[in-house]
């Protein structure tokens, strides 16, 4: 009998030694990094993630729900957290100007905090100073949910045993890209992850008392959240590829022309750039909505010197051009 309880007890911790294991060794694989992206890189900025389903997570004693948080106004713990996750996979593809947009009540009270006269003039942050996103980004959480049961409970002789479980989670993301200019949603995308997993709970039960249980380093709600994740950013990535670049022209010095794109953009010495002329705005009288503007090609400019968010640019062809008039890279 003393020996079937030490095998069983072998075998167990022999199970959490093999899974502590594959934890690590999946702690050292080296995230495969992508090429360097070398394009033009659009203005973007991330809205809040809004919750609009009841979150719930469904524990292993059978019908048992815990309702984690609950709201369809605004982003609350979870949708703050993805927004967070959203932003820095965005920063991390290394195709986009990611403006901050989550803290930007934080910016305004550090702008009025400037102003009131505390701070050193010299180094008080100015208003009016914030960067225009072309793109919003703007996502709801529209179903996330995990469900586990227990399979067979525990597996043990004399009070010993070994915890089984089966886990499902789902995490569904409604993804929409707004031109920021217009409005208008350019295109829309339901970004879902779905994972499952069954096998022991890493625990072992003395007289049904757990005694030590290891701690799922990737749970099903954890990868289910990062592949809906992935799949949104995939998704915007590939749609903003479609989405010509195009930048503006911020002054005219004598015969340098000076544009809203620098390194941080990608801009390179040597580029050069269409300009174009900007006609009267086009309003649909129906619904009073900025359909766009006639664009007159002008000319063509050459960066001949790129510092990190302007380039000065030189004339290559054409008539000089005008502030607030429209580049877009040469063909």
């Amino acid at each position: 009998m003393r020996k079937c309880t030490l095998l069983l007890l072998a075998t167990a911790f022999g199970m959490l030694a093999t899974a502590a294991l594959w934890a690590a060794e999946e702690k050292t694989k080296e995230p495969q990094k992508p090429a360097p992206y070398t394009g033009l890189k659009k203005r973007i900025a991330v809205a809040p993630i809004e919750m609009q389903v009841t979150v719930q997570i469904a524990g292993a004693e059978g019908s048992q729900t815990t309702i984690k948080e609950s709201t369809d106004r605004g982003p609350g713990t979870l949708g703050s957290n993805m927004t967070e996750q959203l932003t820095t996979a965005l920063i991390n593809t290394g195709r986009f100007v990611v403006l901050e947009r989550k803290a930007l009540s934080d910016v305004r009270e550090e702008q009025a905090l400037g102003k009131s006269g505390e701070v050193n003039p010299a180094t008080a942050p100015a208003t009016g100073q914030l960067i225009g996103a072309e793109w919003l980004i703007k996502a709801a959480i529209t179903e996330y949910e995990s469900k586990a049961t227990r399979s067979g409970g525990l597996l043990g002789f004399k009070g010993f045993g070994i915890g089984g479980k089966k886990a499902r989670a789902k995490v569904v993301l409604d993804v929409r890209i707004v031109d920021s200019s217009t409005g208008e949603v350019v295109d829309s995308v339901k970004a879902s992850g779905d994972a499952k997993t069954s096998g022991v709970l890493g625990a072992i039960a003395v007289s049904g008392v757990v005694l030590a249980g290891g701690k799922e380093d990737k749970t099903p709600i954890g990868q289910a959240t990062r592949t809906a994740l992935k799949n949104a950013v995939q998704f915007i990535c590939d749609r903003m590829d479609k989405v010509l670049w195009r930048g503006r022209i911020v002054s005219i010095d004598g015969e340098e022309i000076i544009i809203n794109s620098g390194a941080r953009s990608n801009v390179c010495v040597g580029d050069t750039f269409d300009v174009f002329r900007l006609g009267k705005k086009l309003i649909d009288p129906d619904t009073g909505q900025v359909l766009g503007q006639r664009e007159t090609k002008s000319g063509q400019i050459q960066v001949a010197e790129v510092q990190e968010k302007i380039s000065i640019c030189q004339l290559m062809s054409g008539s000089m051009p005008k502030e607030g008039d429209v580049i877009r890279k040469a063909a």
